[in-house]
């Protein structure tokens, strides 16, 4: 991981951060001192711009708040980090202090801080570019980390898959869908659109699966409010 599949020509496109003086203060920053990195950008926005993942794809996922309770090590398992924005925090304000366990996992997917319909556009962009830059900085640190798209309405299509990777697996979260058919129209327009932008392989959907049919491969895993109703039904 780490290593930029991209062509000369695209390359030649590509705008990249200067390095950070040793002398810069990080004190009272919003960007934690470890994502100071230098990186690829995409877009207008300069949002930092992933590698594809070329690895393999786990049988099962580990949710990150059940990592405690998991023997041994997790080399044939991936990790879901699909979780509250309050959980994702804990991630974003220290990076390195969870490193070591996710980088000995198969492959990582989520990080996704939410992206809001009633959000204002500068809001939203700041939880894409934080979206990028943490997976990135796992990317770069030996991380099998799975780019991961999220996306409002229609008026976030134009900046919210920046930074993707096209023809690589991308997940996307879809553990909470209710019966509101204007979420549902959202979830619809966004996957089309991330399907058209990206031409994700394959997509994977990480909860229950879509009642629409996308023309790419589709790979589900369940998510962990799935499985806690499993538990609850058993009980």
């Amino acid at each position: 991981m780490g290593q930029f599949l991209f062509s000369k020509d695209e390359m030649q496109t590509l705008k990249v951060l200067p390095e950070v003086s040793d002398t810069r203060k990080y004190k009272g920053m919003l960007i934690p001192k470890e994502l100071i990195i230098p990186h690829f950008t995409d877009g207008p926005f300069d949002i930092p711009l992933l590698s594809p993942y070329d690895g393999n794809l786990p049988d099962k996922l580990v949710h990150f708040t059940r990592l405690s309770t998991q023997k041994g090590n997790l080399c044939n398992s991936g990790i879901s980090l699909f979780m509250d924005d309050e959980l994702q925090n804990y991630l974003w304000n220290n990076p390195s202090y969870y490193l070591s366990r996710l980088k000995y996992a198969q492959c990582v997917m989520g990080l996704d801080f939410s992206l809001y319909v009633e959000y204002d556009f500068s809001a939203n962009l700041w939880n894409i570019y934080r979206n990028r830059l943490l997976s990135y900085y796992y990317q770069v640190n030996g991380v099998g980390f799975i780019p991961t798209a999220c996306f409002g309405n229609s008026n976030t299509f134009s900046y919210c898959f920046a930074g993707l990777p096209e023809n690589s697996p991308i997940a996307i979260n879809h553990s909470v869908i209710g019966n509101n058919p204007y979420m549902k129209q959202l979830i619809r327009l966004g996957v089309e659109e991330l399907v058209k932008q990206k031409h994700p392989n394959p997509l994977i959907i990480y909860g229950f699966p879509l009642d629409f049919e996308v023309p790419v491969q589709v790979l589900y895993y369940e998510s962990n409010i799935q499985r806690l109703r499993q538990l609850k039904k058993v009980s």
